[in-house]
């Protein structure tokens, strides 16, 4: 007679992984964490204020919610926040931190951030996106960029420069039937920084 013995071993099996995963997107890129986005074209100092908008996903469909615990102006140079507002609602960016979002799963909300570049020179910023995603929960977005001086218009006529708010006369006695040209130059320059 023989005897058989067996043994049973249990072992995990690999299942699929449920997860929140944040994914953060500018014009349709994918960015990454702690990566400086280049802002172009450059903004001219103290001028129209610019605004980026970034997409904010939870890229995983069957994790659950994500939420956004808070929003973070870690540092900011030569920057002049005009507004931060998710999904059209402005946010105070003083305050960041008492805001909170939740992102359902394959869905997405909208960060907008306005600013305008206070000086001629570098400027740039990181806000960090703290939230319970597993794959990333302290996102840093950076963007960074050089800010231009206003470009002037130097209008000059019959070697005259005409100033600011000036104009200038056109003044010809012209005989019937012949025409008489007259030219301005008009030359772009920036100031000297």
């Amino acid at each position: 007679m023989y005897r058989f013995c067996f043994v049973i071993l249990f072992l995990p099996l690999p299942c699929s992984a449920v997860a929140k995963n944040i994914a953060v997107y500018l014009s349709g890129s994918l960015i990454t964490s702690g990566t400086p986005t280049a802002v172009s074209p450059s903004p001219i100092a103290g001028t129209v204020a610019q605004t980026l908008i970034y997409t904010i996903a939870n890229s995983d469909d069957t994790g659950g919610a994500m939420t956004i615990s808070s929003l973070g102006a870690i540092w900011a140079i030569n920057m002049g926040f005009d507004s931060i507002k998710v999904d059209g609602v402005e946010i105070d960016y003083s305050n960041l931190a008492n805001n909170s979002y939740s992102i359902d799963p394959s869905a997405s909300i909208e960060l907008s951030v306005t600013y305008t570049p206070t000086d001629v020179g570098q400027f740039g910023s990181m806000i960090e996106i703290e939230s319970d995603a597993d794959n990333n929960d302290l996102f840093s977005l950076q963007f960074a960029g050089n800010a231009t001086a206003n470009p002037e218009i130097d209008v000059s006529f019959s070697g005259a420069s005409v100033g600011d708010g000036g104009s200038a006369v056109i003044a010809t006695a012209a005989t019937p039937g012949e025409l008489e040209m007259t030219s301005l130059l008009i030359r772009n320059r920036k100031r000297p920084v």
